[in-house]
């Protein structure tokens, strides 16, 4: 499984990025909190790259949300082999890397938040795992 560190809070603290444009894009402003704690380590859930920014699904409080890859340090050599990428829409340059199950279903994060029983259940089922393994 991937742990990841917390290193800045918001994109602001974040030194040396190329440019911080496609964050404008989504953080509004760029010193938002994200509310993760700095020095803690999460569990991740997935990874998402969607307009341009690569971000993560973290576990957090038993709960999935999501965050910019920049605000983290992981440990990528323990990518989880039952993870698939799954090619994103609307263009081929947006991808979701999944456990396997929620690959399959579309917009599950949508569906996640909505509460839908079904994903709930494989989420559930999914973060057990992660926790009992790592």
């Amino acid at each position: 499984m991937i742990k990841a560190t917390c290193k800045y809070i918001s994109i602001a603290e974040v030194p040396d990025l190329e440019s911080v444009e496609p964050y404008k894009k989504i953080v509004n402003p760029l010193d938002y909190d994200f509310c993760f704690k700095r020095g803690a380590s999460y569990d991740i859930f997935g990874i998402l790259r969607f307009s341009e920014i690569l971000r993560l699904y973290i576990i957090a409080d038993n709960e999935i949300d999501t965050a910019p890859a920049v605000l983290f340090e992981c440990d990528w050599s323990k990518l989880p082999s039952h993870w698939r990428l799954r090619s994103g829409k609307p263009n081929a340059e947006n991808f979701e890397i999944l456990p396997e199950k929620l690959s399959l279903v579309d917009d599950w994060f949508e569906k996640y938040i909505d509460e839908d029983p079904e994903v709930l259940k494989l989420v559930n089922a999914e973060i057990d795992f992660i926790r009992n393994n790592t």
